[in-house]
Protein backbone atom coordinates (compact mmCIF):
# COMPACT_ATOMS: atom_id res chain seq x y z
CA UNK A 1 0.00 0.00 0.00
CA UNK A 2 1.28 3.31 -0.99
CA UNK A 3 1.39 6.30 1.09
CA UNK A 4 -1.58 7.88 -1.27
CA UNK A 5 -3.86 5.06 -0.53
CA UNK A 6 -3.11 5.29 3.28
CA UNK A 7 -3.82 8.61 3.20
CA UNK A 8 -6.90 8.72 0.91
CA UNK A 9 -8.06 5.65 3.74
CA UNK A 10 -7.53 8.04 7.21
CA UNK A 11 -9.19 10.77 5.30
CA UNK A 12 -12.79 8.44 4.43
CA UNK A 13 -12.42 7.36 7.74
CA UNK A 14 -11.88 10.40 9.34
CA UNK A 15 -15.62 11.12 10.85
CA UNK A 16 -16.40 15.21 12.14
CA UNK A 17 -19.05 15.76 15.13
CA UNK A 18 -22.16 17.53 13.82
CA UNK A 19 -22.67 20.06 15.80
CA UNK A 20 -25.37 19.83 18.97
CA UNK A 21 -27.57 22.03 20.18
CA UNK A 22 -29.60 21.46 23.81
CA UNK A 23 -32.56 22.87 23.64
CA UNK A 24 -34.92 23.69 26.89
CA UNK A 25 -37.96 24.21 26.45
CA UNK A 26 -41.33 23.94 29.30
CA UNK A 27 -43.98 23.94 26.21
CA UNK A 28 -44.01 21.19 23.70
CA UNK A 29 -44.99 23.15 20.98
CA UNK A 30 -42.05 25.82 21.31
CA UNK A 31 -39.84 23.06 21.81
CA UNK A 32 -40.91 21.51 18.24
CA UNK A 33 -41.01 24.76 16.47
CA UNK A 34 -36.99 25.72 17.97
CA UNK A 35 -35.80 22.45 17.14
CA UNK A 36 -37.13 22.48 13.39
CA UNK A 37 -35.46 26.16 13.52
CA UNK A 38 -32.38 24.24 14.74
CA UNK A 39 -32.29 21.14 12.55
CA UNK A 40 -32.76 23.63 9.53
CA UNK A 41 -29.24 25.63 10.61
CA UNK A 42 -27.39 22.03 10.92
CA UNK A 43 -27.95 21.35 14.79
CA UNK A 44 -28.51 18.14 16.00
CA UNK A 45 -31.25 18.64 18.94
CA UNK A 46 -31.19 17.41 22.40
CA UNK A 47 -34.13 18.27 23.82
CA UNK A 48 -34.64 18.92 27.50
CA UNK A 49 -37.74 19.90 29.79
CA UNK A 50 -36.38 21.52 32.49
CA UNK A 51 -33.21 22.69 33.51
CA UNK A 52 -31.98 19.76 36.01
CA UNK A 53 -32.96 17.13 32.54
CA UNK A 54 -30.98 19.72 30.77
CA UNK A 55 -28.18 19.53 33.12
CA UNK A 56 -27.60 16.09 32.62
CA UNK A 57 -28.31 16.10 28.74
CA UNK A 58 -25.10 18.51 28.65
CA UNK A 59 -23.13 16.00 30.70
CA UNK A 60 -23.66 13.82 27.82
CA UNK A 61 -24.37 15.40 24.53
CA UNK A 62 -21.38 18.16 25.30
CA UNK A 63 -23.55 20.97 23.51
CA UNK A 64 -22.20 23.51 21.08
CA UNK A 65 -25.04 25.92 21.69
CA UNK A 66 -27.49 26.34 24.50
CA UNK A 67 -31.18 27.07 23.94
CA UNK A 68 -33.18 28.77 26.20
CA UNK A 69 -36.92 29.15 25.86
CA UNK A 70 -37.91 30.29 29.24
CA UNK A 71 -41.20 29.64 30.49
CA UNK A 72 -43.41 30.62 33.72
CA UNK A 73 -41.12 27.49 35.38
CA UNK A 74 -38.52 28.90 35.58
CA UNK A 75 -36.62 32.33 36.85
CA UNK A 76 -34.25 33.52 33.57
CA UNK A 77 -31.64 35.13 35.98
CA UNK A 78 -31.42 31.68 38.00
CA UNK A 79 -31.36 29.69 34.65
CA UNK A 80 -28.51 31.70 33.60
CA UNK A 81 -27.03 31.07 36.95
CA UNK A 82 -27.46 27.65 36.90
CA UNK A 83 -25.65 26.94 33.28
CA UNK A 84 -22.85 29.28 33.83
CA UNK A 85 -22.12 27.15 37.11
CA UNK A 86 -22.38 23.86 35.95
CA UNK A 87 -18.75 22.16 34.24
CA UNK A 88 -21.20 20.73 31.17
CA UNK A 89 -22.57 24.12 30.56
CA UNK A 90 -20.33 26.64 31.48
CA UNK A 91 -19.14 29.11 28.49
CA UNK A 92 -21.39 27.51 25.90
CA UNK A 93 -22.60 30.29 24.03
CA UNK A 94 -26.47 30.39 25.01
CA UNK A 95 -29.87 31.85 23.88
CA UNK A 96 -32.36 32.92 26.41
CA UNK A 97 -35.97 33.43 24.68
CA UNK A 98 -37.72 35.26 27.48
CA UNK A 99 -40.25 38.10 28.47
CA UNK A 100 -37.30 40.00 30.59
CA UNK A 101 -35.44 42.36 28.41
CA UNK A 102 -31.69 42.15 28.17
CA UNK A 103 -30.90 45.22 30.63
CA UNK A 104 -32.95 43.21 33.52
CA UNK A 105 -31.42 39.71 32.92
CA UNK A 106 -28.14 41.91 33.11
CA UNK A 107 -28.90 43.75 36.12
CA UNK A 108 -30.17 40.64 37.97
CA UNK A 109 -27.00 38.62 37.22
CA UNK A 110 -24.66 40.88 37.21
CA UNK A 111 -24.18 41.43 34.03
CA UNK A 112 -24.35 39.01 30.79
CA UNK A 113 -21.45 37.35 29.59
CA UNK A 114 -20.11 37.83 25.69
CA UNK A 115 -21.53 33.98 25.49
CA UNK A 116 -24.77 34.74 26.51
CA UNK A 117 -27.60 36.34 24.09
CA UNK A 118 -31.13 37.64 25.71
CA UNK A 119 -34.13 37.50 22.89
CA UNK A 120 -37.05 38.77 23.71
CA UNK A 121 -40.70 36.89 23.58
CA UNK A 122 -42.28 39.93 23.81
CA UNK A 123 -45.00 40.21 20.70
CA UNK A 124 -45.00 43.70 20.27
CA UNK A 125 -40.71 43.81 19.91
CA UNK A 126 -40.88 41.15 17.00
CA UNK A 127 -43.51 43.50 15.23
CA UNK A 128 -41.01 46.78 15.76
CA UNK A 129 -38.34 44.64 14.31
CA UNK A 130 -40.51 43.12 11.45
CA UNK A 131 -41.18 46.85 10.70
CA UNK A 132 -38.00 47.92 10.91
CA UNK A 133 -36.98 45.35 8.88
CA UNK A 134 -39.72 46.14 5.83
CA UNK A 135 -38.62 49.47 5.62
CA UNK A 136 -34.82 48.48 5.23
CA UNK A 137 -33.49 49.32 8.95
CA UNK A 138 -31.00 46.92 10.73
CA UNK A 139 -33.88 45.15 12.98
CA UNK A 140 -31.51 43.10 15.08
CA UNK A 141 -31.11 43.58 19.18
CA UNK A 142 -29.64 46.78 19.04
CA UNK A 143 -25.67 46.17 18.89
CA UNK A 144 -26.14 42.65 19.70
CA UNK A 145 -27.50 39.72 16.93
CA UNK A 146 -30.48 38.39 16.96
CA UNK A 147 -30.69 34.75 17.85
CA UNK A 148 -30.73 33.68 14.14
CA UNK A 149 -27.22 34.96 13.06
CA UNK A 150 -26.27 32.69 16.72
CA UNK A 151 -27.40 29.45 15.39
CA UNK A 152 -25.05 29.32 11.77
CA UNK A 153 -22.73 27.12 12.06
CA UNK A 154 -19.31 27.90 12.05
CA UNK A 155 -18.12 25.30 9.56
CA UNK A 156 -14.42 25.37 9.08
Amino acid sequence: MNVSTQQRTRKSTTRTRSLVALLIAGHPEEADRYAVKLRMDGYAVVPATGLEQALERAEAAQPDLIFVCVGPWAVPALVLLVLRSDQATRGVPTVLVSDHTRGQLAAEVGGLLSTENVVPRNAAVHAAREEQALSGRPAGCGRRPGWEQWLSPKRG
